[in-house]
């Protein structure tokens, strides 16, 4: 069972806003989705084109599909999903349970397109990492 660590919506809005403007994607994965908070800040305020999320617990991801319902959400863990680099930003709040931060970025990482955008919110820490995939 993992516990849900919630992240200021406000701080993501702004960093997403940012990134939205900066780059132009068009999709969006939140790795470790919870209730679809930041899917629904992605889709219905910052208007993405194709929003998804990665989350194991079977509740979260019932609330989500009705927050969300465009979402497609994949009942998944990290180590199993492959789709990564169908997205142009990736987001995840760190750490993962059962990861160290430098093994839960190599594994994203290596799986995301070049070019796309890799944003991680780190646990106690308000600012929100950008990196782009060379």
């Amino acid at each position: 069972n993992y516990n849900y660590i919630p992240f200021s919506h406000l701080a993501f809005f702004n960093k997403l806003k940012e990134v939205k403007e900066k780059y132009n994607p068009k999709s969006f994965i939140d790795i470790g989705s919870g209730i679809g908070t930041k899917l629904y800040i992605a889709k219905e305020l910052l208007k993405f084109d194709n929003v998804s999320g990665v989350e194991i617990e079977k509740e979260f991801i019932k609330i989500c599909k009705l927050f969300v319902p465009e979402a497609k959400i994949y009942n998944t863990c990290l180590t199993k999903f492959e789709e990564i680099s169908n997205y142009d930003v990736v987001y995840t709040y760190t750490p993962i349970k059962g990861f160290s931060v430098s093994d839960q970025n190599k594994k994203i990482k290596e799986k995301m397109k070049p070019g796309s955008v890799y944003l991680e919110a780190m646990f106690n820490n308000p600012i929100i990492r950008e990196t782009i995939i060379s």
